[in-house]
C-alpha cells in the first residue's frame, strides 16, 4: 500500500479557503444578528422578517446562509447574505421594531 501525499500548495489553499469561509461566517453574524429586522428581495417577493440565525456552524457549510421568519406569514426562509439585495430594518428590540409608529393627530 502506497502512502498518499497531499501536495503543499494544496494543503495552503485549503487552509486559507477555511479562513476566509470562517471569516465569511462571522461577517454574516456581525451583519445580521438574531433578532434584526430585515428586509430581502426573495425571487420577484420582498420579504420582511426577523433573522432567526446567521452564520453557519461549520465552516464549510453555507457560511453566508441566514434564516429569516417572515413576519407576514411566519413561514422559516433562508438566503445568502452574499447573492441578495437586502435592508436591516432594525437590529435592537424586535417587538419594538414590529410596533406602529404612533399617529399624531392634529
Amino acid at each position: 500500500m502506497s502512502k498518499r501525499i497531499i501536495p503543499a500548495s494544496i494543503v495552503k489553499a485549503r487552509r486559507a479557503y477555511q479562513r476566509a469561509a470562517e471569516a465569511l461566517s462571522a461577517a454574516t453574524k456581525r451583519a445580521y444578528p438574531v433578532g434584526a429586522v430585515v428586509t430581502v428581495r426573495l425571487g420577484r417577493s420582498t420579504v420582511t422578517g426577523v433573522v432567526l440565525s446567521a452564520g453557519s456552524a461549520y465552516w464549510w457549510h453555507e457560511p453566508d446562509r441566514v434564516w429569516i421568519e417572515n413576519i407576514k406569514t411566519g413561514k422559516s426562509r433562508k438566503f445568502t447574505a452574499s447573492g441578495y439585495a437586502t435592508e436591516v430594518i432594525y437590529s435592537g428590540d424586535t417587538e419594538q421594531a414590529l410596533q406602529p409608529d404612533p399617529v399624531e393627530h392634529p
